[in-house]
């Protein structure tokens, strides 16, 4: 009985020779041969379930792997590693201390920060070439230093020179001697006193002294400044003996004494609080007669012109005494 090439499965054969029966597959063959299928199909499976979980892992491996995060939360000291801070500290005392270098750690040449034209001379004893120019001449801001040397130069000529010219100054005796000259020439006719005045402050106040000619001369030298700011303040004020004011007076509390102002305002309400107050016209002559309405009543008489109640009684009774009733008797 042939097989079959990978599984094994039994395969029936055709009869070799012409009219010789075919080998029929019975059913042992056949149970055979579905059992190696079936197994074959069961190993498929589980290869297949074997590569998906391998091909999973795979991946959780690559992202595990991918994972900056420190998935597993493991700390410089278990590392063996600094800390951001201790690494930070480390960084910025060697950047700092590279800062404060300087020897030129790096080497760099003048020429290569574009300096490759200045000369290597001391900075604080250089040796500028310029030419003088030819007079004095104001600076002028951002012109070159040979420029401003040759003016500076030309200034300083100039300078010496004149310092060095005896006929522009003075000496002491020249100056003197045109003292003099202007002293001959003064022809005021005040001369003296104006030369008094040109004077030291105590001759100053000499010659005032002597020229001061008022009776009263030692009480008004005794007035100072003070004094006369104070008078000039004193005569803007009410005089003790009185006088009459220009304005309103206006008084700081109510009076406290009998020989104290009194403000409006304390006598109104001083009055006010005794129940007094105004009386309008139209409250005591309403007819506007002129006369009060009481008055009226009494026929402009005063009250002693009529007899008392009691008088009328008496006289009617035959009793009344004599000039009991208006100076009269009855």
């Amino acid at each position: 009985m042939k097989r079959s090439k990978y599984y094994g499965l039994r395969l029936p054969e055709r009869g070799a020779r012409e009219g010789e029966a075919n080998d029929p597959a019975d059913v042992e063959d056949l149970t055979y041969d579905f059992g190696v299928v079936d197994a074959e199909l069961e190993r498929q499976r589980s290869e297949d379930a074997r590569l998906e979980k391998d091909k999973a892992a795979r991946a959780e491996m690559l992202r595990h792997t991918g994972d900056w995060e420190n998935p597993h939360g493991v700390t410089a000291a278990q590392a063996g590693a600094y800390t951001k801070a201790e690494a930070d500290a480390l960084v910025d005392g060697a950047v700092a201390a590279h800062a404060e270098r300087s020897d030129n750690p790096h080497a760099v040449t003048k020429a290569q920060v574009g300096l490759g034209k200045v000369p290597n001379v001391a900075t604080d004893d250089q040796t500028p070439a310029y030419t003088e120019a030819a007079g004095p001449s104001a600076l002028s801001s951002g012109e070159k230093l040979s420029a401003a040397f040759a003016k500076l130069a030309a200034a300083v000529t100039a300078l010496l020179a004149h310092l060095a010219d005896s006929v522009r100054h003075l000496t002491e005796a020249e100056r003197g001697a045109w003292d003099g000259a202007a002293e001959a020439a003064h022809t005021h006719a005040n001369k003296s006193l104006l030369d008094a005045y040109a004077q030291t402050e105590a001759d100053l106040a000499a010659v005032v002294g002597a020229k001061h000619g008022h009776t009263n001369q030692s009480v008004l030298d005794e007035i100072t400044a003070a004094q006369v700011r104070d008078w000039d303040a004193v005569t803007q004020k009410l005089p003790l003996a009185g006088g009459t004011l220009t304005g309103p007076l206006t008084l700081h509390a109510d009076p406290a004494k009998d020989g104290h102002a009194a403000t409006k305002r304390y006598v109104d309400h001083t009055l006010a609080a005794a129940g007094s107050g105004d009386m309008k016209k139209s409250v005591y002559d309403t007819d506007g007669s002129g006369v009060v309405d009481d008055a009226e009543r009494l026929g402009g008489q005063a009250a002693a012109y009529y007899a008392a109640a009691s008088a009328v009684t008496a006289l009617v009774s035959g009793t009344t005494p004599a000039g009991a009733v208006d100076g009269g008797t009855y």
